[in-house]
């Protein structure tokens, strides 16, 4: 009994021991004090401020700001401490917070000082991202000749990024004015954050400047395409008829108008059909083809809703372009069906391509079907479409 006692007792000295052990480095490594409860703070406040070994807590949000001068004393100091103190990504993460926090609210003369004091990686990105959006607030034209000095390497981006984000918002037409002052890499950085801004923010300001020969020159350069930033701005923005609208334009592609019925048709399908049908004298003929899209992606939601909307549309472009898209929609689970589609369709050359194009998705399962239905439509010659849409 005596040796089973001795047996408990030391267990409990030895597990006493270990916790004593993990509560001291948790303390040291946490930095003292903060690490601790509150409860347990101000008893050991003494302890704290005669301690020189733990590493100083460093807050980023702490800064006094009296004069500017008095403001950069103190980053300048707290980042001493960090660097001596702390190491890895603990190091990292303070130095971030701190230099951030610092470009913010310092004056723009002592935050271009502060930032030459700063290593280059993630804490000089994040710095540098704080100043250039802070310039654009204050005095863009000064942070335009910041930018215009900085040499051709990466630790410019963020600043340039930050800068013409902002910029654009405050000023979007000294934002654009300024791109062709700037360096070829920085200029494509600075565009790239404009035509972004602009598009979601203000797309008329980005229609307006398109106008201009200087600024589509430059987007040719950059091989920058406006027309994409706008268009997703108002799509964005589930504006779906002015972007439709938009991308019947002359600058605008039949790709942009099938983006565009695409977006639009996943949101509502029958919104889309009216829209063509009320449409359709206005728009160019290429953009018809908008018409496929939109089958094409209303068959996969309700196949029957489709081809009632087909079924009552005239003869003529619309049509055709609809029925391809139903027809290679539906062909892969039911290839007649699509194939009577196809022979609905009025143009000859176009039904000859549209048939090529589901006997390949038919003959996936019933090959010998598909190629006798093509074999037997090839052998018709120029014979005219049916008259009667196929139920």
């Amino acid at each position: 009994m005596h040796q089973r006692k001795i047996y408990i007792v030391s267990a409990l000295s030895l597990f006493a021991a270990v916790c004593s052990f993990y509560y001291v480095h948790t303390y040291h490594t946490a930095g003292g004090q903060d690490a601790l409860p509150i409860s347990s703070q101000s008893r050991h406040a003494s302890q704290n401020s005669q301690r020189t070994s733990s590493k100083p807590r460093v807050a980023t949000s702490d800064i006094p700001l009296t004069t500017s001068t008095s403001a950069l004393a103190v980053v300048r100091e707290k980042l001493r401490n960090i660097r001596d103190h702390y190491n890895g990504q603990e190091r990292t993460d303070l130095l971030l917070g701190v230099a951030t926090q610092a470009m913010l609210d310092i004056s723009l003369e002592d935050g271009l000082t502060l930032l030459q004091e700063l290593p280059t990686g993630a804490v000089y990105d994040a710095a540098s991202a704080a100043l250039g959006k802070r310039f654009a607030e204050l005095d863009p034209a000064k942070g335009i000749g910041w930018l215009k000095s900085l040499p051709e390497t990466k630790e410019g981006t963020y600043a340039t990024m930050a800068f013409y984000n902002k910029l654009a918002l405050v000023d979007p037409i000294l934002a654009l004015q300024s791109l062709k002052e700037l360096n070829p890499v920085r200029q494509g950085e600075a565009m790239r954050s404009v035509l972004n801004e602009l598009g979601n923010q203000n797309s008329e300001q980005l229609i307006v400047a398109l106008q201009n020969s200087d600024f589509r020159a430059l987007c040719v350069q950059h091989a920058l395409r406006p027309q994409n930033y706008i268009l997703n701005g108002i799509l964005n923005a589930n504006e779906f008829e002015k972007a439709a609208m938009l991308a019947n334009q002359p600058d605008y592609s039949t790709q942009d108008m099938s983006n565009v019925i695409g977006r639009w048709a996943r949101a509502d399908p029958n919104s889309v059909a009216a829209w063509l049908e009320e449409n359709v004298g206005s728009l160019q003929e290429d953009r018809l083809a908008a018409s496929e899209k939109l089958t094409a992606l209303w068959a996969t939601m309700d196949a029957i809703e489709a081809s009632a909307w087909l079924q009552k549309l005239p003869p003529g472009s619309l049509r055709d372009y609809g029925i391809k898209g139903l027809a290679e929609a539906v062909a892969p689970k039911d290839g007649k069906a699509a194939a009577e589609w196809v022979e609905s369709i009025q143009d000859p050359a176009f039904r000859a391509v549209t048939a090529e194009s589901v006997v390949a998705r038919w003959a996936t399962y019933d090959k010998e079907a598909a190629l006798a239905w093509l074999s037997k439509l090839k052998s018709e010659g120029d014979a005219p479409p049916q008259t009667e849409s196929p139920n």
